[in-house]
């Protein structure tokens, strides 16, 4: 049996929201039951028990999804491991992943690193491929590349490309811990906004609502970052006016 894996790779340490939205992105992962597992590090001579914790977790079909699917995805955390890649009881676990099945489920798997980059992982992409065959790598941006954050902002919220992209540039710039940080301050920003149903909110139409975002999240998180966009705003405006 051919066996292949994924290691998402986003730069930051909340990865749950943003794993959640790769999967719902790929086709290959449409509707196939999904568990979340902690690979917890376990130093040398101690009780390793990550082995059995699996099986409980895997053997009564406690995933999430159509109970009719043959595939299931194990969406698993080795962070703890990096730099202990070579340790006996991380290379016993995925020894006995090769051979691991149920009745139920043939499993494909995905890794999360925290905020790991590419270079940190690499011990660890080594040991897994020698038991479970090709991996890819998925870099997952959306945190820390302006243009692929404001497509995000754009295509969840009922934000203009413009302001789309400055606030993009801002939360960027500050860093990002997850997509349920960047949430909870943009749905927080709409609340003091107040977009119509069918109203794109522009650079004008939030930056009239100053004195309100003041007070908001966003206002109190990055007030001279909000106060600069609306200095900038209004020059722009009066260069415009006197030409």
């Amino acid at each position: 049996m051919k066996r292949s894996f994924t290691f998402y790779v986003s730069g930051v340490k909340d990865n749950d929201a943003g794993v959640m939205r790769y999967i719902r992105k790929q086709k290959v992962y449409k509707n196939i039951p999904c568990l979340f597992f902690k690979l917890c590090y376990t130093a040398p001579y101690q009780n390793f028990q990550s082995i059995r914790e699996f099986q409980c977790e895997t053997k009564y079909r406690p995933f999430s999804g159509k109970s009719n699917q043959k595939k299931a995805l194990v969406v698993m955390d080795v962070a703890e491991w990096i730099g202990k890649e070579n340790e006996e009881y991380f290379e016993i676990f995925f020894k006995f992943l090769h051979d691991y099945h149920t009745t139920f489920y043939q499993f494909e798997y995905m890794f999360t690193v925290a905020d790991a980059d590419r270079e940190k992982i690499k011990g660890l992409y080594k040991m897994i491929s020698q038991y479970l065959g090709e991996g890819k790598i998925a870099e997952d941006r959306t945190l820390t590349d302006v243009k692929e954050m404001s497509e995000y902002l754009m295509d969840r919220y009922p934000v203009d490309r413009i302001p789309a992209e400055r606030l993009a540039s801002i939360f960027c710039h500050k860093g990002m811990k997850g997509l349920s940080q960047l949430d909870a301050i943009m749905m927080d920003l709409m609340e003091y906004i107040h977009p119509g149903e069918r109203e794109k909110v522009t650079e004008s139409r939030l930056l009239s609502h100053y004195k309100s975002l003041e007070n908001s999240n966003f206002g109190i998180l990055y007030e001279e970052e909000l106060k600069k966009w609306k200095q900038e705003t209004e020059k722009n405006r009066e260069r415009g006016e006197a030409a």
